[in-house]
Parts: C-alpha cells; structure tokens; sequence
C-alpha cells in the first residue's frame, strides 16, 4: 500500500429477486412491492428499505444492495396483495449473490372486517373458530387483508353470568 492511501472496506451486500402471481398462477405486472426488516414494520407498515420497486412484465423485482438480513415484503396491485401468502425470507439473505424466491409469492383479493361494539360491555371476538381478541365496551376493531370468501364470526359478551353469544356467517368482498 502506498503512504496516504487507505485501504476501503467494502461490505458484501446482497440482492433479492421475488417473483409474484396471481390465484390463477398468472405473473403480475406493475405491482408495487416494499421490504422491510422486521414483522412489526411490516405489520405497520412503517421503516421501508429503501424504495418500493415495481414488477416488470415476468412479474418480478430485483432489491440489490442489501445487508444480509431477513427481510419481509409487501406487494400490492389493485385489490389484490400477499398478506396472506409468502411475506418473508426463511433467514438471512446470502451476501455476495442475488436470493431468488419464486413459489408462493400469490397475490390475493382482500377485504376487511369492521366490529363495532356500541355497548359498554366486552366482547371475544372469533374468525372462522379461532380467537381474535376482545372488544372493549364502545370500541372498533378493523381486521384488514382477509381473503374473499366465507366466514363465520362469533361475538360471546365477556365477563357476564349469562353472557350474550351471537354468530354471524356472510362473505367478505371486495367493491
């Protein structure tokens, strides 16, 4: 090394292709796609890596220059995202090479559910048989990105001698 001159650090860094599709098994072009570095800042949405890409016509998106983490994603188009598909690496991406995760990467139609307690009591919400949460007294809960299709919800009065138990059955969809 000559006097003066400093050696640089270079950092190996990573790149990470996705490629998305439809329920049909069709590419999605044009679908705007984030990465994140935790589940809590997906969940959020909040704390993107860098830019949000758009998947050319083969319905993928290339991240490059990235640290070798795990990372979350989120692509959307239209009505349609993976919430409810593959949102995450298995771990940390390999330095030094472009990750390629190609199977399960479906965009789905999604709706949301809105619960609106108008009364003072709580309540235990379920989805389809599984327990959501508990709805306090003159509260609203909003359930986003569930599928399109058929659901049974249950609402059982919380606390009470004689608890009040309702079930509701309808589809959710997309206007």
């Amino acid at each position: 090394m000559h006097a003066g001159c400093k050696k640089k650090d270079v950092k190996p860094v990573a790149g990470l292709t996705l490629s998305f599709i439809d329920e049909l098994g069709n590419s999605v072009s044009n679908a705007s796609v984030s990465l994140f570095t935790n589940q809590t800042d997906w969940e959020n949405s909040t704390n993107k890596v860098g830019s949000s890409l758009v998947t050319d016509a083969s319905g993928k998106v290339t991240f490059s220059d990235l640290p070798g983490t795990t990372y979350y994603w989120f692509a959307t188009k239209d009505c349609m995202n993976n919430y409810n598909s593959t949102n995450t690496s298995s771990g940390p991406l390999e330095l030094g090479k472009t990750n390629t995760i190609t199977t399960s990467n479906v965009l789905q139609k999604t709706g949301s559910l809105i619960f609106i307690n108008n009364s003072s009591s709580s309540f235990k919400l379920y989805i389809n048989g599984e327990y959501l949460t508990q709805l306090s007294g003159n509260a609203t809960k909003y359930v986003y990105n569930r599928r399109i299709g058929f659901y049974t919800l249950r609402v059982i009065q919380a606390n009470s001698s004689f608890p009040e138990d309702q079930t509701y059955t309808g589809n959710v969809s997309n206007i």
